[in-house]
């Protein structure tokens, strides 16, 4: 079904937790440039005249690596030189390093006319290159030639940018060098427009002048640099999300990737014919083995019978559906392997849950179990599962292994318990699995095993966390005048998951309270203490996996610096006594 979404944003709530107050920055922030990385804009109009070292000009140029040209420029140089500001061409540096407002959750860079005198850039929330560390600042022209900066929370220096940040300004065409430290205010630059504070920032270290708002009053044609003070006398810091905890307990994952091997060891002692073995080793591609011996490999890229790495010659192998089956973010990839101890049967259980076939798009899911039970016995479980045409072979069954006798391959869907020491059926595109929805037992008979259909328990899908992120988009946290998106997945299936409600509180709990005393879900954590003005959003999922939340947030400047905390819950009454599994929380700044 579609991903269902719902906006509205009451900034009264919001507005009703923090004080009115004065932003040194200017919040309307204009035209979003739409940079990338390294990249520049066209040549802007001022809308006046701004005359640097005795020259005048009418347009600038703004560059994503934290700088503007003088006219017009084209260069985006990501790593800071005092050479290359000297002997370039004229251009003001509020912070000249590498940023990277391109990338996926940056924030943007920003020009606006705000007044008929004045020019302002803002960088707004820019992660800095390769990090997704961001920075904010923003830098004012005007028509008395004097410049104001105002810094933000600053991201660190990149490892790219070769350990120099540079503030300053240049006419350039082989200037002379005039190094100037900002670090000590008022600073009175003399006799020239040419000076640069060149700061020695190695990789992770920010600029230290975060929350600082600087004047450069222009003397013709030097400044003199001063502080400004701002009411309050700090800084807003940009819009930021983090996230608080974890949603309930559930079965650990494998992270299990594309062609990947797991040495896990079992809660129990697996008696087995071969020797009682406490440790498997579960492939992602659909099988596992006893024991911790490795001979059978990751099994790429079909079910095989013979061979030396094939179900007969290999250790003792379970396999509910052994082919080339991809659970990393590649193409095809999708779903994860998830193990735990069944409730009640105390059986160990593999679940491979929504994995699809590698190289197959659009994605195909496939969910099976295998469930080792402490007495011997194993229980092969169906839920959908298919084939595609890439021509992979599906084999499905067991073998003791260690050069057993091929006993030909079998119909499971027609088996009426036999006793077998090897058992299997193989599918490719001509011959579509007829597994979904079946399970067979397999009960420990001495050096074999009497295969019992309709056995074992039926397949059951995993209970896994709900996960709630802000979404991956650009610029995508709560910064007045924009839209948060919050994504939450791990919504059980039908006949659960029938809804999601996403709660926005203001009184966070640090640390969160458990919920298994008061309402039955132990391990579930609350991390908002309920209140009055608290938001709420109901979402119907009808079982569907993801859904997202949509929040408009309104440019208003007296929501910079106000804190919500957002917890979604979606309904599975197998999760706990209470019937509810509650996601992780994430704490939501406004900001710029």
């Amino acid at each position: 079904m579609p991903t269902l979404r719902t906006s509205l944003f009451v900034g009264a709530l919001f507005a009703s937790t923090v004080l009115a107050q004065s932003p040194c920055f200017d919040v309307n922030l204009g035209t979003d440039l739409n940079l990338g990385d390294d990249s520049c804009s066209t040549a802007l109009p001022l809308g006046f005249t701004f005359t640097y070292n005795g020259v005048p000009y009418t347009t600038v140029t703004v560059c994503s690596n934290g700088y503007i040209w003088l006219g017009s420029g084209t260069i985006a140089d990501w790593s800071p030189t005092q050479a290359e500001l000297l002997t370039g061409a004229p251009r003001i540096c509020p912070l000249w390093m590498d940023f990277n407002p391109g990338a996926i959750g940056s924030g943007h860079v920003f020009a606006n006319t705000p007044t008929p005198t004045t020019f302002t850039a803002t960088w707004n929330n820019v992660y800095t290159f390769n990090t997704t560390s961001a920075g904010s600042m923003q830098i004012t022209l005007d028509s008395s030639n004097s410049v104001k900066v105002t810094y933000g929370t600053l991201g660190p220096a990149s490892t790219a940018q070769g350990g120099f940040t540079i503030i300053g300004a240049s006419p350039g065409g082989g200037a002379v060098a005039n190094p100037v430290s900002l670090a000590t205010r008022p600073v009175t630059v003399l006799g020239t427009s040419n000076w640069a504070d060149v700061l020695t920032t190695a990789a992770g270290t920010p600029a230290p002048y975060s929350n600082v708002k600087m004047q450069w009053a222009a003397t013709n044609p030097g400044y003199v640099i001063s502080d400004v003070t701002c009411t309050p006398n700090s800084l807003p810091g940009p819009a930021h999300v983090d996230v608080l905890g974890a949603g309930c307990p559930t079965l650990p994952a494998l992270n299990a990737g594309d062609d990947t091997t797991h040495l896990v060891t079992l809660p129990f002692s697996f008696p087995h014919s071969a020797g009682a073995v406490t440790q498997v080793i579960i492939a992602s591609n659909g099988f596992l083995t006893l024991g911790p011996s490795i001979a059978a490999g990751s099994g790429c890229c079909s079910g095989v019978v013979t061979g030396t790495t094939g179900l007969l010659a290999g250790p003792p192998r379970i396999s509910p559906f052994w082919t080339d089956l991809n659970e990393s973010t590649g193409t095809g990839g999708n779903g994860e392997v998830y193990t735990g101890i069944e409730a009640g049967s105390g059986a160990f259980v593999v679940t491979w849950y929504g994995v699809g076939e590698f190289g197959v798009t659009p994605v195909v899911s496939n969910s099976f179990q295998a469930a080792l039970y402490p007495n011997g016995d194993f229980a092969l479980r169906y839920g959908p599962v298919s084939v595609s045409s890439a021509g992979h072979t599906v084999l499905a069954g067991y073998s003791h292994g260690n050069g057993a006798v091929d006993p030909g391959a079998s119909d499971l869907s027609a088996i009426a318990a036999p006793t077998v020491s090897t058992i299997y059926e193989t599918f490719t595109t001509t011959a579509l699995p007829d597994l979904t929805g079946l399970n067979f037992l397999f009960i420990s008979s001495g050096s074999s095993y009497v295969v019992v259909p309709g056995a074992g328990g039926a397949y059951s899908s995993p209970t896994l966390p709900l996960s709630l992120l802000n979404a991956a988009a650009p610029n995508n946290v709560p910064a007045l005048g924009t839209t948060l998106t919050m994504d939450l997945s791990g919504i059980s299936a039908s006949p659960q998951g029938n809804v999601a409600l996403l709660f926005i509180g203001f009184s966070e709990l640090n640390p969160g309270v458990d919920l298994g005393a008061p309402l039955g879900a132990p391990g579930c954590t609350a991390f908002f203490l309920p209140g009055p003005n608290d938001m709420n959003f109901l979402n119907f999922t009808f079982g569907a996996p993801t859904t997202s939340f949509s929040v408009a947030v309104p440019n208003n400047t007296a929501l910079i610096g106000a804190v919500g905390i957002a917890e979604a819950v979606s309904d599975d009454t197998s999760a706990n006594a209470f019937g509810w599994k509650f996601s992780n929380g994430l704490r939501l700044t406004v900001g710029l």
